[in-house]
């Protein structure tokens, strides 16, 4: 045995205890956790001191001494590398579990269980060999250990409330085995670094007993806009509320990291133009460079209803509101779930649109103008 083996049977042990036949079946349905691989990681280090993967983990440690910090750094890479979070159509959610240990039938889709294709190597180009998963781990380490702004960033990712993203992504998005070393490369941080210094500005109170402008529940309601897909329980690709970034590349609702992050800051840039939107804070973010100085009032891009902050913040508040997220081409006719394809809709621009585009929206408009004006 060596770090390898335990840290292999420490995984398939919690697959087996937090999975079952969950998919498909009715076995177990608790939370994956990746503490027992963790531990498994420190053992390991003590046990093998000449093996590879702890000497990495030993360095590693020498330059992230706060031992929370490192157990999250050390669980993220485990989740990027081993895991990943397929959707579970019976119970319409989603579930981690290991990229090699098979799902006898699909999670992409509830027709025929039991005929449709596993998730395997066979079937799922993004299923992985263990030993794939673990180059790629070992990888990730040597990254984290050598390239200080990759470090810095998946420390900050590790203590950030809210959905899981990693600052790795594809370089061919639609290989035939997607999940492998040489296919992963670091993550375009342009709008991840917007954000970050966004939310820095934006949730925190700008003086005692002011509330900040943006609240952790609305931040985490804009990120599962972003990041996760929409319920779909028809058709080939069924998910819900499955990370865009491990859907099937075929799925309709697919994005990488980047787009999802980009969509994230194109619905936050864009509430600092409603109207109403507090002077100090708008001055803030265009002080740090974050926003144009000149004021572009937002409006629904389907009714052209001007948006009002003080609206926007009431009802997200209570849990439910008539600002809707939209794609200006929808993601069903080939729009991409990106920034520049999103926007805030009202209640009537959402319930208009639907599934056409913003053109073809505003063309049914003006037909049933032009048809009223001849009443």
């Amino acid at each position: 045995m060596g770090m390898y083996d335990e840290l292999k049977d420490a995984l398939e042990a919690e697959e087996r205890r937090s999975v079952g036949d969950s998919f498909g079946g009715t076995g177990a349905r608790s939370v994956f956790s990746l503490e027992p691989a963790y531990q498994a990681l420190m053992r390991g280090v003590a046990d093998y001191p000449s093996d590879p993967l702890g000497a990495l983990l030993v360095d590693l440690g020498r330059q992230v001494h706060e031992s929370r910090l490192f157990r999250w750094l050390i669980c993220d890479a485990m989740r990027f590398a081993f895991l990943i979070e397929l959707t579970n159509i019976r119970v319409s959610s989603t579930k981690k579990k290991t990229r090699w240990i098979p799902v006898p039938t699909s999670p992409n889709t509830s027709m025929s269980f039991g005929l449709t294709p596993p998730f395997d190597q066979a079937h799922d180009p993004r299923a992985s060999s263990y030993a794939d998963c673990y180059q790629m781990f070992g990888d990730v380490l040597q990254l984290l250990l050598n390239d200080m702004e990759f470090r810095a960033t998946a420390l900050t990712l590790a203590g950030r409330n809210g959905e899981w993203t990693y600052p790795l992504t594809y370089q061919v998005e639609g290989a035939p085995h997607v999940h492998t070393s040489t296919n992963v490369r670091k993550a375009d941080l342009t709008d991840l670094n917007w954000l970050l210094k966004v939310e820095g500005l934006l949730m925190q109170a700008s003086s005692p007993g002011v509330a900040p402008v943006l609240d952790m529940d609305t931040v985490k309601k804009i990120r599962t806009k972003a990041y996760r897909t929409d319920r779909a329980q028809t058709g080939s690709t069924q998910t819900n509320r499955a990370k865009r970034w491990e859907a099937s590349f075929h799925d309709y609702q697919y994005a990488n990291v980047e787009s999802c992050w980009s969509v994230e800051r194109a619905l936050l840039e864009s509430l600092a133009d409603f109207s109403g939107f507090p002077s100090h804070a708008r001055a803030l973010l265009v002080a740090h460079g974050l926003a144009l100085a000149v004021w572009n009032t937002r409006c629904c891009p389907v009714t052209l209803q001007v948006h009002a902050f003080a609206d926007f913040s009431t009802q997200m508040s209570i849990g439910k509101s008539d600002f809707h997220v939209g794609h200006l081409h929808p993601l069903k006719t080939g729009g991409r779930h990106v920034g520049p394809n999103v926007a805030w809709l009202s209640r009537d621009g959402n319930r208009i649109q639907g599934d056409l585009s913003l053109h073809d929206a505003h063309l049914l408009i003006r037909t049933i103008a032009n048809r009223l004006a001849r009443l």
